[in-house]
C-alpha cells in the first residue's frame, strides 16, 4: 500500500441518489453523449512493414477501447464475470473505428483512434454474462474543492494543491460528469470558501445556477499536524447538495509522514473519491435483466411533438423492454411500461433526459420535467 495512503478510516455513506439527481429541469448546452463510443485511445505499434504495424495498432486500439468502455459501463467487481474478448472476437462488437491524427514511417505508426461499439452486441454480451451495467451519463456536477488548515480556509486560492489536483484529474471516459471551476476574480464573489464549507444555503444555489449543474459536491481537505509524530493528518470531507439539502455525505482520513509529499496525496486522494462516487453511479442506474418489473403511468402532454418526445425517451432507455398504450387523449396517454430493475433505477434514468416519472397515489405519471400534469 502506498505510505501516503495507510490509514483509511472510511464512515457510513448516506445516499439518496435519486432526489438529488432528479429534482428540477436544468437548461444545460450539452451535446449529445454516446456510451458506446470511446474516443482519444492512442496507439503506438513498430513492426517490419508500415501495413503490418498499422494493422497491430489498430487491433491494439480496439482491445484498449473496449476495455475502456468496459470499465465505463460495468461496476468494477463484476468485471471478473466477464472473459477475456480480444482478436476476432471484438470483430461483431465493434461498429466503426475513426483515426485521427495519423502519423507513419516505414516501419512504424502513430495515431489517435476513436471507436464506436455496437449497443445491441455489447447490450447482449453483458446480458449473456450475466452483468448489470450502466449506460447512463449524469447530468454535470459542479464540484468546489475547499481547504482548511492552520492558515485559513481557501477555495479560489491558484496556489492550492487541493484545487489543482481536481483541476489535473482526468476520467474522460466516465459516465459521471463534474465541472471544476476556472479560477478568475469573480468567483470570489459568487461563493466564499466559508460559505462552500459551512453549506451557505443561498450561495450554493447560486453557483448551481451560474455553472448549470444539477447539484454541487463540495470537497473539504483539512489539514492537521500530529503532535507526536509530525505526520500531516488530512481529513477528507464530501458533501453533496441539492435543493440546498445535504443528502451525501463521507468521511475519510489519510496520513503523510513527515516531509511525504501532499501534491502526491492530493493527486490520489481526488482521483479515488472520484472513482467511488463514479461507482455509485453505475450502481444506482445500472440495468438488471434479472429482475423484470410493470409499471403503469400516465403520460401528460400539451401537442403531439411532446407526446412523440416522451415516448421515444423512454423507449430509448435500454432497460425498457416495450410499452403498451391502453388510453390516448390529445393530453395524456395511458401506459403499460415492461422494463428491468428497479422503478427509482428507471426514474433516476429517465431524468437525466430531463423526464420527470413520478409516483401517484395509485399509478405513475410521467411529464417533461418542469410541467405541471
Amino acid at each position: 500500500m502506498d505510505p501516503f495512503l495507510r490509514g483509511i478510516y472510511l464512515f457510513p455513506i448516506v445516499l439518496l441518489w435519486v432526489f438529488f439527481f432528479t429534482n428540477e429541469v436544468f437548461s444545460l448546452d450539452r451535446r449529445q453523449q454516446d456510451p458506446f463510443s470511446i474516443s482519444g485511445v492512442s496507439v503506438d505499434r513498430v513492426s517490419e512493414s508500415a501495413d503490418r504495424a498499422r494493422d497491430l495498432a489498430l487491433s491494439d486500439g480496439r482491445e484498449s477501447a473496449f476495455a475502456l468502455l468496459l470499465d465505463r459501463l460495468v461496476l468494477r467487481k463484476d468485471l471478473s464475470k466477464i472473459s477475456s474478448i480480444s482478436g476476432e472476437k471484438l470483430d461483431p462488437l465493434v461498429a466503426s473505428i475513426e483515426i485521427q491524427n495519423e502519423r507513419n514511417s516505414r516501419v512504424r505508426y502513430i495515431a489517435t483512434l476513436k471507436v464506436g461499439f455496437s449497443e445491441k452486441s455489447v447490450r447482449r454480451l453483458l446480458r449473456d454474462f450475466g452483468v448489470g451495467f450502466s449506460e447512463t451519463f449524469s447530468k454535470p456536477i459542479l464540484l468546489l474543492p475547499v481547504l482548511q488548515d492552520h492558515l485559513g480556509t481557501f477555495l479560489w486560492d491558484q496556489g492550492s494543491g487541493w484545487l489543482k489536483a481536481w483541476e489535473e484529474l482526468v476520467r474522460p471516459h466516465s459516465l459521471l460528469k463534474i465541472k471544476v471551476p476556472k479560477v478568475n476574480d469573480g468567483l470570489e464573489g459568487l461563493i466564499t470558501a466559508e460559505q462552500a464549507a459551512t453549506g451557505d444555503e443561498s450561495h450554493l444555489e447560486a453557483a448551481r445556477k451560474q455553472f448549470g449543474t444539477a447539484g454541487i459536491l463540495v470537497v473539504i481537505a483539512q489539514l492537521k499536524k500530529d503532535p507526536v509524530s509530525n505526520d500531516i493528518i488530512v481529513n477528507f470531507v464530501i458533501n453533496r447538495y441539492r435543493n440546498l439539502a445535504p443528502d451525501f455525505t463521507e468521511v475519510r482520513s489519510l496520513r503523510a509522514p513527515e516531509g511525504g509529499s501532499l501534491v502526491k496525496l492530493f493527486s490520489q486522494a481526488a482521483g479515488n473519491i472520484f472513482d467511488e462516487i463514479s461507482e455509485l453511479w453505475k450502481f444506482n442506474t445500472r440495468i438488471q435483466f434479472e429482475d423484470p418489473r410493470l409499471i403503469r403511468a400516465t403520460a401528460y402532454y400539451s401537442n403531439l411533438r411532446e407526446w412523440i418526445s416522451l415516448r421515444n425517451s423512454v423507449e430509448s432507455d435500454a432497460s425498457v423492454q416495450h410499452i403498451e398504450l391502453s388510453q390516448v387523449s390529445r393530453t395524456k396517454a395511458v401506459l403499460e411500461i415492461h422494463y428491468y430493475g428497479d422503478p427509482n433505477q428507471l426514474k433516476l434514468r429517465l431524468a437525466q433526459k430531463n423526464i420527470d416519472l413520478s409516483q401517484e397515489v395509485e399509478n405513475w405519471s410521467i411529464v417533461q420535467a418542469g410541467q405541471k400534469n
